[in-house]
């Protein structure tokens, strides 16, 4: 009886050394054609159409689009100023006195007065300054109608246009956006710069708005109306081809190859392979097999 149970526990030992010693064999994996089931979770969307748009981040400054300096008649010194930043005048008022007086003789003071109406949209200078006939004393503009300035890098030239939108966002606003639209294009490009200078209209008055601020702009190049975008996660590399993977009915994964297009801010355009409609993988991708079984934890 003791000869027999010995033989057992043997026989016992032998095959659970052979199972193992196959297992270390192939790597540790369970080998092929064993059958099993298993199912994994992802993230899915599905494909809608959209207009996808390029664009380019800039810097603008905002500026009052009818300007004027004032300098003086004679060289001299500054004598008096009757206005500060932002202060408002007509027409033929009185801004600055200007003080030719030389040692050993005394002039009338000069005085310069406002060319224009409009708000004062530059620093007035101190007394005591020596002016010339060439020193800017000051900037009048009308506030009622502002422009953006911008400078575009050369390589965008060609996709730039009339009546391009763009959004617009300032230090004093940072939830606000505004919207602009492109008026005028330079016909050159600065040659030191190798930028092209642009001017864009607010589409509608602010008063939180003025001038001298500085802005962030958003401008819009280029629609792509009807397009099918995806994250550029659902994307993966399989045997040289660029797939994705969609779910069908049966709840099983199928890859797609695809031919892509632009990119905008992580979505890529999809040309072909996949359509309008369709559940698409976005998370878990590189996890996922032809015919797998998944489960869509969010959508």
């Amino acid at each position: 009886m003791r000869t027999n149970t010995k033989i057992s526990l043997l026989f016992l030992s032998v095959t659970l050394l052979s199972f193992f010693s196959c297992s270390r064999e192939n790597g540790g994996e369970i080998p092929e054609d064993t059958e099993f089931s298993q199912k994994i979770s992802v993230k899915a969307e599905k494909l809608e159409r959209r207009t996808m748009r390029t664009y380019v981040e800039l810097n603008g400054s905002i500026a009052a689009k009818n300007s004027v300096q004032v300098y003086p008649l004679i060289s001299g010194k500054v004598s008096g100023c009757k206005v500060n930043l932002g202060s408002y005048v007509k027409k033929g008022d009185v801004l600055i006195f200007v003080d030719a007086s030389e040692p050993g003789r005394e002039y009338q003071l000069s005085q310069i007065v406002a060319p224009i109406s409009g708000s004062v949209v530059s620093i007035p200078p101190k007394n005591g300054l020596k002016v010339t006939s060439d020193t800017a004393l000051l900037t009048i503009g009308d506030l009622s109608e502002l422009e953006i300035k911008t400078y575009l890098p050369e390589k965008y030239f060609s996709m730039l246009k009339k009546g391009q939108k763009a959004e617009v966002r300032v230090a004093s606003q940072p939830d606000e956006v505004f919207f602009a639209t492109v008026q005028t294009i330079s016909p050159v490009v600065d040659e030191a710069s190798r930028t092209v200078e642009t001017i864009l209209k607010l589409d509608r008055p602010d008063n939180r708005i003025t001038a001298g601020m500085f802005s962030k702009i958003k401008l819009y190049l280029t629609e792509y109306e009807n397009s099918l975008p995806v994250k550029e996660e659902a994307i993966s590399e399989r045997d040289g081809k660029r797939v994705v993977f969609t779910i069908g009915e049966d709840g099983k994964a199928q890859s797609h190859e695809v031919k892509e297009g632009i990119s905008v801010d992580g979505r890529v355009q999809i040309l072909s392979g996949v359509n309008e409609g369709e559940l698409v993988i976005t998370e878990g991708v590189s996890s996922v097999q032809d015919g797998m079984e998944v489960t869509v934890i969010s959508e």
